[in-house]
């Protein structure tokens, strides 16, 4: 009994550690293409910060049909796979994800993975007992995906029309174990892309000049204030971070409590204080950007209302005082 279980244990184990042959693929190519099902032409008619959708479709078949030798055997079956390695430049981020050279411009995978340098195909066969694999012409081994993430836009600091240059994932005698078949691309192995980042806010206030009046101390105890509206439009992703104000006065008082000063002819000074009534009563910090809007990839058309009080000063100033406020609108 023991020299019988013995010999089954050492049975197993052979079956079990045949080394990863050559696949010695004969015949045929593998093919990265666009897939005419899915993918919306970007590569010929070029792409906006507006598109939302993947930048390029690309389908990954066997053509003319191929003969390979297994390449690995599972419970005692021996199997197939195409296993390609990686040069355009990038990384596995993570197994359905590849880097490129540009942040937030990346390939994913649909029917492949990738592990360290390769592409590997989840599509595998399996082959008799000492069988050769046979894999015909249109088989598909999976798509991969050209994506441009928000954050590509919002790091770029490029504007209007320009090129972006994206290597294929794998192009060459890649396919491993078998360097005389050839992995390649129908749109060469670097693509040029024409991006158009023409994302857009416009700005208007109402009114563009504030005047209080004639003030005596007495007015002060009233919370007199006048308000501002700040009118945005915009367009073409300029929101995928959000939408922001910022007010830069002539004279800081307290930067983080919104007030600010205006002075006569003497220097005495008059204080206001910036607030918006947003649920409750806020005020607004300067010299710094803050959020009127969350991200969104929606076009907008909307407003923001702010408040300017006047605020009691000691000594109460004579005469005219003026000052001005810078106001911004800061997108991406």
């Amino acid at each position: 009994m023991y020299k019988f279980m013995l010999a089954l244990f050492f049975a197993f184990f052979s079956l079990s550690s045949l080394p990863a042959k050559a696949a010695n693929c004969s015949g045929g190519t593998i093919l990265f293409d666009t897939d005419p099902g899915s993918d919306h032409g970007y590569w010929m008619n070029g792409y906006t910060s507006a598109d939302n959708e993947s930048l390029l479709i690309m389908k990954v078949t066997v053509q003319d049909g191929m003969i390979c030798d297994p390449d690995y055997v599972e419970n005692a079956v021996q199997m197939g796979k195409m296993e390609m390695r990686m040069t355009g430049g990038g990384s596995c981020k993570n197994g359905n994800t590849i880097t490129t050279p540009y942040p937030g411009i990346e390939w994913q995978l649909e029917g492949m993975h990738c592990d360290t340098s390769s592409i590997i195909s989840d599509n595998v066969k399996s082959a008799p007992w000492n069988g050769r694999i046979d894999w015909p012409a249109g088989t598909v081994l999976g798509k991969a995906k050209l994506v441009v993430e928000d954050q590509y836009w919002i790091q770029s600091t490029q504007s209007g029309r320009y090129t972006v240059s994206i290597q294929m994932p794998s192009v060459g005698n890649t396919l491993s174990n078998s360097p005389a078949v050839n992995v390649r691309s129908g749109l060469g192995a670097t693509i040029p892309f024409i991006f158009n980042d023409n994302a857009t806010c416009g700005m208007s206030l109402s009114p563009e000049n504030i005047d209080f009046g004639k003030l005596t101390p007495s007015d002060l105890t009233r919370r007199l204030y006048k308000e501002i509206l700040v009118s945005y439009s915009c367009r073409n992703g300029a929101l995928i971070n959000g939408l922001y104000v910022r007010f830069d006065p002539e004279n800081v008082v307290d930067a983080a409590n919104g007030l600010f000063s205006a002075s006569d002819a003497n220097g005495r000074k008059l204080n206001f204080q910036i607030t918006r009534l947003y649920g409750s009563e806020q005020n607004i910090p300067l010299n710094t950007n803050y959020r009127v809007y969350q991200p969104t990839r929606d076009d907008l058309d909307a407003s923001a209302r702010f408040r300017i009080y006047v605020k009691p000063s000691t000594p109460f100033p004579a005469g005219k005082v003026s000052t001005y406020l810078n106001i911004s609108l800061i997108y991406r």
